[in-house]
């Protein structure tokens, strides 16, 4: 029986191999999904070909700095890649002023607007001046908070002569790089609060503080040693690609609702809406959070799934209390990322008491 048995092993181990299958895998297809909705103009104007102020304080560690990224704005590539699909055209630096006097102390917004309007007339013509804060300025109001503490910058307008903006320096130059350009686009595509902006109230992004056009993204882009802040690109958005541009990326993944609009939900009663993961290429699975945005009540959430993936699908449901208040509202954000990495992808959530 062994002498058997060995003589049948011999003949299986001479076998012939079996084939081996070389076609090729499936091509990659990028989930379903609607496109994100854009960011539209309530019919107002942009500035075509903005001229630009930079106005520094005495003895602020980076006005160099801050004046060159002014100068490399109108031949980079951010400025092509956040603005010419608005109607923007190529900005020029109308002045770089360095004043003689430290930034004064604000105490409100409508203060510092009191000031500007003595501040202009000296100053060279221009349609947007960026006045730049040094580290430690004091600058309060009473709705936004403090310069650093509650908000980084903002810009506004003196009727329709001009625009200006507080650029606060929180860290280093590439903090007050990153303020300066955020300012920047969103007063060349919304300079009178007519333009480009979230104002729709079904449109989440309304509910996003700010509601503009650099306002609803995050992360920066760095180019040519500067820091720029990214911007939301209606373009990218309906192409179904990162609508936060600039990036370096040509992947990008993130999850879907079922509905994007604002969600309206009685008080004591919850909604249920399907989520569907999605990326433009083969990815790992990615993380998926609850980040908590403005709350006007508490409400209880529960995601079935902490992973996503292109095509995966999960669900989230909302519970509204009975306590809260019709039309008071709830948002959050799904956040997209992978352990370990700097980039993420935002998703916002609005629910709406009735």
């Amino acid at each position: 029986m062994r002498a058997w048995a060995a003589a049948v092993l011999v003949i299986i181990g001479c076998g012939t191999d079996p084939p081996v299958d070389t076609a090729p895998p499936p091509p990659f297809v990028e989930a379903s999904h609607p496109a994100p909705l854009a960011i539209p103009s309530a019919g107002g104007v942009v500035l075509v070909s903005p001229k630009i102020a930079v106005v520094t304080f005495a003895g602020y560690s980076f006005a160099d700095s801050i004046e060159a990224m002014a100068d490399y704005v109108p031949t980079s590539q951010w400025l092509a890649a956040v603005s010419s699909e608005y109607g923007v055209g190529t900005p020029s630096v109308a002045a770089k002023v360095r004043l003689d006097e430290a930034a004064p102390v604000f105490t409100s917004a409508t203060a510092f607007a009191a000031w500007v309007t003595t501040q202009v007339p000296s100053l060279p013509p221009a349609d947007f001046y960026a006045f730049v804060f040094p580290p430690g300025a004091e600058f309060s109001d009473p709705q936004i908070g403090a310069l650093c503490n509650g908000f980084g910058g903002y810009h506004d307008a003196q009727g329709t002569s001009y625009t200006y903006a507080v650029v606060g320096t929180c860290g280093g130059a590439d903090a007050a790089e990153r303020v300066f350009s955020h300012e920047l686009v969103e007063a060349m595509t919304d300079p009178f609060g007519t333009g480009f902006a979230a104002r729709d109230p079904e449109l989440p992004y309304t509910y996003v503080e700010g509601g503009e056009l650099a306002d609803v993204c995050d992360g920066v882009s760095s180019e040519n040693g500067f820091t720029f802040a990214r911007s939301w690109s209606n373009v990218s958005a309906i192409a179904g690609r990162d609508p936060c541009q600039p990036t370096a990326s040509t992947l990008y993944f993130n999850v879907s609702q079922s509905s994007l609009s604002v969600q309206h939900v009685a008080a004591g009663t919850s909604v249920t809406v399907e989520l569907t993961g999605f990326s433009t290429a083969s990815v790992s699975d990615w993380v998926l959070q609850d980040v908590p945005g403005r709350r006007d009540f508490l409400p209880q959430v529960t995601i079935d799934t902490t992973e996503m993936n292109n095509g995966r699908t999960g669900a989230m449901t909302i519970a509204v209390p009975a306590s809260a208040a019709p039309g008071s509202v709830a948002v959050f954000f799904l956040r997209s990322f992978h352990a370990g990495d700097a980039a993420y992808a935002l998703q916002p959530v609005v629910v709406m008491a009735q």
